[in-house]
């Protein structure tokens, strides 16, 4: 939410596009100067226009949304926000969803990034956690999260899975053993790694 850049997930992009995935790596507004739920309008919007357009040999009417960390809470406020029939699945990886959570486990993430992209009101936070929401589409979910996730805790993504199941969606939860935080993104380099094949 304050900070990071499309570039860092360049390599991830062209490995999907490698793989015959027509692939949109995105940008948003970050925090403190836009707060939630300014990236999740931006989002929609962004679909909103892709999904509007036949561009080449891509079917956008098939159109799956994947986020890492903040990323990943992005998408799943999408889902609790908006919906759009072109979005047929969404994949998250190591995602923060539920906001309450995050700050018990990690009470110094506050200051350093969740009072800037959220305010300082606590009680807003639960509004903000897609753990807590009912999605909009019922579309299926792969959940990503690495049991050795040095930033983000296991239960945030194991929370969210049963989430999604108790409200009848199908929703695949996928423990890697070996990996981290920003790990996770750099396996999705390789083809032959498993959860590269798992997204494919």
């Amino acid at each position: 939410w304050v900070s990071g850049s499309k570039e860092q997930y360049r390599a991830l992009g062209e490995e999907l596009a490698k793989n015959k995935i027509c692939t949109v790596v995105i940008d948003y507004s970050l925090a403190p100067k836009a707060q939630h739920p300014k990236p999740v309008e931006e989002l929609d919007a962004i679909i909103r226009e892709l999904t509007s357009k036949k561009q080449g040999r891509c079917w956008w009417d098939h159109t799956y949304l994947m986020g890492h960390s903040a990323g990943a809470h992005m998408i799943a406020m999408w889902n609790a926000t908006y919906e759009n029939p072109s979005v047929r699945g969404f994949i998250g990886l190591e995602g923060i969803y539920d906001l309450e959570r995050l700050l018990k486990v990690w009470p110094g993430y506050k200051d350093w990034f969740v009072a800037k992209a959220f305010g300082s009101d606590e009680k807003k936070y639960a509004a903000a956690s897609p753990r807590g929401l009912k999605m909009k589409s019922k579309e299926p979910w792969l959940v990503v999260h690495s049991e050795k996730d040095e930033l983000v805790d296991l239960a945030q993504s194991m929370d969210f899975d049963t989430s999604l199941r108790e409200q009848g969606i199908k929703s695949e939860m996928l423990k890697l053993k070996e990996s981290s935080h920003f790990g996770v993104v750099e396996a999705l380099r390789d083809s032959k790694a498993d959860v590269t094949k798992k997204i494919l």
